[in-house]
């Protein structure tokens, strides 16, 4: 709707950020129960797949940034650093000196037959799930080779090391 009013004089600019992860993630997100159930060890196991996360804080300044120096009628993909999970568990390890978070990594088949049961289950408890189908299609679908290129060059977006957001979120 916003774009469609260009043509009336509206100056619109979009930013599109991939997996926002980061600190102040109080509620927390799906993403940020992840980190934490791989903090604490109470995340068995990782699936396969990944996606492009970047910091939250990195999204916020590209917000600001776009409203001022961004051209009207333009997207910017706001992205950081493509890692599949098992990577991301990796990195918990590294920041924190936790030998207890997973090392496992499920298929995808097999986590989506356990995802959608699981999660009926889950919200029947009154709890929101891990993984549902939708975020497994996700981090089915993730892409390495996502570009923030166009966000680095009009923006001046430089995405901070995943090891510091994590580091920073878990702190």
């Amino acid at each position: 709707v916003a774009f469609d009013a260009i043509g009336r004089g509206l100056e619109v600019v979009g930013i599109n950020p991939t997996g926002v992860i980061g600190p102040w993630d109080f509620k927390p997100s799906r993403l940020g129960r992840t980190l934490w159930g791989l903090y604490r060890g109470t995340l068995p196991a990782v699936v396969q797949g990944g996606f492009d996360f970047v910091d939250a804080r990195d999204v916020a300044t590209a917000a600001v940034t776009a409203a001022t120096a961004g051209r009207s009628g333009e997207r910017y993909i706001v992205g950081g650093r493509y890692r599949t999970l098992r990577e991301l568990a990796g990195i918990v390890r590294e920041v924190t000196g936790r030998r207890r978070v997973s090392r496992v990594e499920l298929p995808l088949w097999l986590a989506r037959t356990f995802a959608e049961p699981s999660a009926r289950m889950l919200r029947r408890m009154g709890q929101s799930p891990s993984f549902t189908d939708e975020s497994l299609d996700v981090l089915a679908h993730g892409h390495p080779g996502i570009s923030h290129r166009k966000a680095r060059e009009a923006l001046g977006h430089r995405p901070r090391p995943l090891e510091e957001t994590v580091a920073d979120t878990l702190a």
